[in-house]
């Protein structure tokens, strides 16, 4: 169940001894450490505890959380972090962006 509502509503996910979790390629540090803090602060917000392991490009996020129901906020956790880590600026907006 848990894998296919993940293909649904997460598909970049992945489902992993019970947890579900990402991984994020990034382009360097910079860009390593803000989705490392954007995906604490999240996780900590919904009340979902997470380890997360950097390397210098990228970052995997493993939630855990031993609290009963742990999957629906995990579920709802990760729909945030990847409406936040994902967001770039649309074609035509006020934004630049970069290259990450």
């Amino acid at each position: 169940m848990k894998q296919g509502r993940l293909a649904k509503e997460l598909p970049l996910w992945y489902y992993e001894a019970g947890w579900i979790g990402a991984k994020y390629r990034t382009h360097g540090w910079k860009a390593t450490l803000m989705v490392i803090n954007a995906v604490g602060h999240l996780a900590e917000a919904a009340w979902a505890p997470t380890n997360i392991t950097a390397s210098y490009a990228g970052s995997r996020y493993p939630p855990e959380s031993r609290r009963q129901g742990h999957h629906r906020q995990g579920f709802r956790a990760g729909a945030q972090i990847e409406d936040v880590v994902q967001w770039r600026p649309g074609v035509g907006s006020a934004l630049e962006g970069n290259a990450e």
